[in-house]
């Protein structure tokens, strides 16, 4: 996500516009469901949203996009078409309204190269004059009497604040402590500028003159105010809240990362070690239960954390094992160092239950299983190996394999158990694309049932043995329940397994695999991953990572 739009109106129409490096997308229901905004392009990356001061009225958005120039919405983000007339720099990185562009119609545009301004809503633009070597143009903040005092500021990416009190035709550079400026509002009222820059959060309350320090943390690229609460986004240091704009607290734990996964050492009862874990956000571990969180990034091999996997024998041996696009890397410290084991990109990887077994899926390389932590590597030869994609994994004490897997495009699944050339065949069923696949495997008893779940489905498969029939039990009605599952899981109880569903928004128990009851609802909160205590069985405890990075702890009666 590159940039984020909220609609003027939100309160009434609950709109939210989002632009990615593949396009444009739209809510409107405050960010719940998504659809497709229709642009001119199949293939757009979008850098900048902006808002006509008039919106209610009018319903025009303006999207900058990195290659393809300005395209426009009429219909508050609807359908967009092309407004680049006149632009000679298709990189568009920062746009801005005239606060009265009811009567003026004026936009401006900063680029990687220069600044333009439209006098006709967008139809048409014209080069103004900017210092050529104060370019890109990231930011830019309108004053709110615009139409009177004509001032305008543009923030660079290594020139720092500038400003124009006649509408863009002369510039002067301001003594900003800071060069990179990542973000520009006018606090509620007008009667201060703010900016993000590489040094900190700075407002001045004469017109860029001289200013005060507000945030004194590096590198502040994200900035929202509000007359009761400010928001600014700072890297690799979360979001920061404040309500007077002098006194800063940082969102609780791993807030505003976009972590996808945890991870809880075996016996964390009494070794509260915790890992999280996200494409581009590497691995982040707690030793206090999910209290307080460090990165440990220095030394990781890869940002791009696929899966990771504790050893079961953690509280003696520490090791740690992780996919990534880099490979299967090995840490015996906990995460401190690691060892490379395998060069291909893996997506997958699960040990079993008494970590004699680690086996892991390489989308390039198929399935490979080693017992000495990836010192060395058997194929596990499949259908896989002619393509398609392996989707769920999971390996018993006695070197029982099941596999969960996408052939061909993906939108039929296939459910393998059984060892290297072995495989039984328990089910196959189309499934839709890009689904989410989980597979659940009781530790005991050995020949007992085990439990695959996706979208609004768990499925019970009564036998390990060649022949087993597949049981179907459509859990979730599409119809009364819309949550498609984001997890299946279980734990010991008095008469079997007590299976544990998760849609992001409730938990689900199940002590037969048929009649499901709702434990948990997360309101507002959405839940992408949850495991369960050590200690289930008799503390019926599970711990969430929350959308955002946070992690919470749950008892399910």
């Amino acid at each position: 996500i590159l940039a984020l739009g909220v609609s003027p109106t939100f309160a009434h129409d609950q709109r939210l516009l989002v632009g990615t490096n593949t396009g444009l997308f739209v809510s409107s229901d405050g960010g719940e469901t998504w659809r497709t905004a229709g642009v001119p392009l199949s293939t757009i990356t979008v850098t900048t949203l902006a808002y006509s001061a008039n919106y209610a009225q009018d319903s025009l958005v303006l999207a900058g996009t990195l290659e393809d120039g300005i395209i426009a919405s009429p219909d508050r983000g609807e359908r967009f078409f092309a407004r680049s007339f006149g632009l000679l720099d298709a990189s568009v990185l920062a746009l801005a309204f005239s606060p009265a562009f009811e009567h003026d119609g004026t936009v401006f545009a900063g680029t990687e190269t220069t600044f333009y301004y439209s006098y006709n809503g967008g139809l048409a633009w014209k080069e103004l004059p900017f210092p050529e070597e104060a370019a890109p143009i990231l930011s830019l903040a309108l004053s709110p009497a615009f139409a009177e005092d004509q001032t305008l500021y543009a923030g660079t990416e290594q020139a720092g604040l500038h400003r124009s009190t006649d509408a863009g035709r002369t510039w002067q550079r301001l003594d900003l402590p800071g060069v990179t400026v990542n973000a520009l509002t006018f606090a509620p009222g007008g009667a201060a500028l703010v900016a993000a820059t590489e040094t900190g959060l700075y407002q001045s309350a004469d017109g860029g003159a001289s200013w005060s320090r507000l945030l004194d943390l590096p590198n502040v690229i994200g900035l929202a105010l509000s007359p009761a609460l400010s928001v600014a986004g700072v890297v690799n240091q979360g979001v920061w809240l404040s309500a007077d704009r002098q006194t800063w607290q940082p969102l609780p734990g791993l807030s505003a990362r976009t972590l996808l996964g945890l991870t809880l050492a075996p016996n964390f009862d009494r070794d509260p070690v915790a890992f999280g874990f996200g494409p581009q956000e590497g691995l982040w571990r707690s030793t206090d239960g999910g209290q307080n969180w460090d990165s440990l990034e220095a030394n990781l091999p890869s940002l791009d954390i696929a899966a990771l996997a504790l050893s079961p024998d953690f509280a003696q041996n520490r090791t740690v094992v992780a996919a990534a696009l880099e490979g299967v890397s090995v840490s015996a410290d906990a995460g401190e160092t690691w060892e490379r084991r395998a060069d291909p990109p893996a997506s997958l990887l699960a040990f079993s239950p008494n970590g004699r077994f680690l086996v892991v899926a390489f989308p390039a390389a198929g399935l490979r299983v080693s017992v000495d932590l990836g010192q060395s590597w058997l194929a596990f030869p499949g259908p896989w190996d002619l393509g398609g994609t392996i989707a769920a994994l999971a390996v018993s004490d006695g070197g029982q394999f099941f596999v969960g897997y996408l052939e061909g495009v993906g939108e039929t699944l296939v459910l393998f158990q059984g060892q290297p050339k072995q495989l039984v065949k328990a089910l196959s069923e189309p499934i839709g694309k890009n689904p989410l696949v989980t597979v659940y495997v009781p530790a005991e008893p050995a020949d007992g049932p085990w439990y695959a779940a996706w979208g609004h489905q768990v499925w019970t498969i009564r036998s390990r043995s060649a022949g087993g029939e597949p049981v179907a039990a459509n859990v979730f009605d599409p119809d009364a329940q819309p949550e498609s599952l984001t997890g299946l899981t279980g734990g010991a109880g008095p008469d079997g397994p007590v299976l544990v569903a998760c849609t992001g928004q409730h938990v689900y128990l199940s002590a037969d695999g048929q009649a499901w009851t709702e434990a948990f609802d997360f309101g507002q909160d959405r839940a992408v991953s949850l495991t369960l205590s050590p200690k289930f069985a008799t503390d019926r405890t599970a711990y969430v990572l929350l959308l955002g990075g946070s992690m919470c702890q749950l008892t399910l009666l």
